[in-house]
């Protein structure tokens, strides 16, 4: 008895009812009563934190259910309206940004061209962008996450490296934070991804998984119970900058013989124009009109469809 841990009344309660929102978000809408038998709480307990949800415009009443015999269930969903989430994608050539409900629907989003920008001035647009987007967004603003490539400290919000802007060690959350006063979330594109299939896409009813992701960078995510697994040092899952072949090319990263400089879409057109400059007869060279500078993975792709 000397190892249990007292949980105050007040926690429970938080508990329970970040339980039942969770529920409502990726069931809903949904019964009381489907609620119960989801989260094995007593109707009563569901009965109060739902009104409770309802009174503080979290939640709506959507719609009558189909009845199974007695009085037909009201459907409760989560009110879109509710909130705002504001996303900062910074690909690799464009900041984009989205403004998002508590459904997660886009309500507005913009892009902007980064290409030949330094990294101060990457900065610089991106807490701009955020300013405009937090004035223009129709409800309060509940949440930032800003999606990077590269390696990423999420508990602190770290930036570790950006390759295609160059920052290196950038404090994002804590930049934003202090500007803005909204809590702010850094992760890498491919946890991005995977966190998005999850929650929306095809992987909705998977709990553990690994996300493979493959294009001018590779990444993988991995997933536990649902949540991303980031390992002791945030590192799990960095599987692009794992030496492959220590006499291979050098790599964005300033190593050699990344799986990412051999593997990736970049390493794919590096190969493919170097084979075409030695001789290699390729219908690429025509799709690019002669222009080895403009090769795109794209076009080897479908030169591959065509069996070339």
């Amino acid at each position: 008895m000397e190892n249990l841990i007292p949980v105050s009344y007040k926690l429970l309660k938080g508990m329970n009812e970040s339980v039942i929102l969770n529920i409502i978000r990726k069931m809903g809408p949904i019964s009381r009563a489907d609620i119960a038998k989801e989260t094995n709480l007593t109707p009563p307990t569901v009965t109060n934190i739902v009104n409770k949800l309802l009174a503080d415009n979290v939640v709506i009443e959507y719609k009558v259910g189909e009845s199974s015999g007695g009085r037909p269930p009201i459907l409760i969903k989560l009110n879109p309206d509710f909130m705002n989430i504001i996303v900062i994608h910074i690909s690799t050539y464009t900041l984009h940004q989205y403004t998002l409900d508590a459904e997660l629907n886009t309500k507005k989003s913009e892009k902007h061209s980064i290409k030949g920008l330094k990294k101060e001035e990457v900065l610089d647009l991106l807490l701009s962008t955020l300013e405009k987007a937090i004035k223009e967004a129709p409800q309060n603003v509940s949440g930032i996450g800003i999606v990077v490539r590269g390696p990423v400290k999420m508990k602190e919000g770290i930036s570790v490296f950006a390759p295609n802007i160059g920052w290196r060690n950038m404090p994002l959350k804590s930049i934003v934070e202090e500007k803005f006063g909204i809590p702010t979330y850094i992760v890498n594109d491919v946890r991005a991804m995977a966190l998005g299939e999850f929650h929306m896409g095809k992987a909705k009813d998977v709990v553990n998984m690994i996300f493979l992701k493959v294009g001018y960078g590779i990444g993988s995510a991995i997933l536990i119970n649902g949540r991303i697994y980031t390992g002791a040092s945030d590192s799990a899952g960095e599987i692009g900058h794992t030496t492959i072949d220590v006499a291979g090319p050098q790599c964005s990263c300033g190593n050699y013989g990344c799986f990412e400089a051999l593997a990736s879409e970049k390493a794919l057109v590096n190969f493919v124009v170097k084979a075409i400059k030695e001789g290699t007869d390729s219908i690429v060279y025509q799709m690019a009109e002669g222009m080895l500078d403009s090769v795109t993975p794209e076009m080897i792709y479908e030169a591959a469809k065509l069996n070339d």
